[in-house]
């Protein structure tokens, strides 16, 4: 019985504790944008590491039109 009340215990802590759970909204590169940086590569992993992204995060990506590439697959539609 006792091993019930706590698992019941343990599933209300949990819901609870996912009511405050929404996503978070980034811009990529902050300011700078999404552009091509004078760092190169190394420039956007060091702003990766910078951020823990989840499931259900929001990227957006500033870049000027006509300067950038953007490839899209059926599953991201």
């Amino acid at each position: 019985m006792n091993v019930m009340a706590l698992v019941i215990a343990v599933a209300a802590a949990t819901s609870v504790l996912m009511l405050h759970v929404e996503a978070a909204k980034y811009t990529v590169r902050d300011e700078l944008g999404w552009t091509i940086p004078p760092g190169g590569a190394a420039t956007y992993e060091a702003w990766a590491a910078k951020h823990s992204l989840v499931v259900d995060d929001i990227l957006t990506f500033n870049f000027a039109v006509g300067e950038s590439d953007l490839a899209l697959n059926q599953g991201g539609l």
